[in-house]
């Protein structure tokens, strides 16, 4: 549970990391489309997640499963360029 609670924390950053990538105009629509994302996956993870099982009839398929989507969001937060901005350049 406390490596599944380590890795979980992974998916809460994306959230800071979208909104640090698109600043600009279409910052708001970006967010929108995310959380959208974001709060369907409570609905589609786990009909992901019974569709495995019933086609592997498996457990350890939905667990790998689970663990590949950490995965999926490690990667993604890694490839991700920060931008920060000095407060110089704030208050010019």
């Amino acid at each position: 549970m406390v490596i599944r609670t380590l890795c979980g924390s992974l998916g809460g950053n994306m959230n800071t990391l979208m909104a640090e990538s698109f600043a600009g105009p279409y910052a708001g629509r970006v967010m929108g489309i995310y959380n959208m994302i974001c709060q369907l996956g409570s609905v589609i993870f786990p009909v992901v997640l019974g569709l495995v099982l019933d086609i592997s009839g498996s457990f350890f398929a939905v667990m790998s499963t689970i663990a590949c989507t950490y995965l999926v969001m490690l990667f993604g937060a890694t490839q991700m360029k920060e931008t920060m901005k000095s407060k110089a350049a704030k208050t010019a």
